[in-house]
């Protein structure tokens, strides 16, 4: 009589159980994993744009108020995940830059959410100023992970 090999229903449906179970933790975890992965490139935009404002304002003895004035393609202009500027919001855009406010003396720079990075409820928006000081007002939870 020959031996009958393979799985049962029972084996199969226990292994479809587990898997899904570690799916239901894992896919959380990692939306949580890109949404600060994403944080850490706006942020390092933000501060590039601040230093360009600084270098402009070395050159031309006043900041600037358009984006185009430091190289960037638009005004406001996208970043994608790999913090590459695009003049245009697309599927792959994850904030926008913007100067908020600005004059000879001062500006103000913000990084709006679009698209995925608008799951990121934790931090919202960041704002970054020519003095440094960043927003939202919890920078320890924002701006130090």
């Amino acid at each position: 009589m020959k031996k009958n090999t393979g799985f049962t229903l029972i084996e199969l449906m226990i292994v479809i159980g587990v898997i899904a179970i570690l799916v239901a933790i894992a896919y959380p975890n990692y939306q949580a994993y890109l949404v600060r992965a994403n944080r850490s490139v706006g942020k390092a935009e933000l501060m590039s744009v601040a230093a360009r404002q600084e270098h402009y304002f070395l050159n031309n003895k006043a900041y600037t108020g358009d984006l185009t004035d430091l190289g960037y393609p638009a005004d406001p202009y996208f970043i994608d995940r790999e913090g590459t500027a695009l003049a245009a919001a697309g599927s792959s855009a994850i904030y926008q830059v913007s100067i908020a406010a600005s004059d000879a003396i001062s500006f103000t720079l913000a990084l709006t959410r679009v698209n995925f990075q608008l799951k990121d409820t934790e931090c919202g928006n960041l704002g970054l100023n020519d003095t440094g000081i960043r927003t939202p007002a919890t920078p320890a939870l924002c701006w130090n992970k």
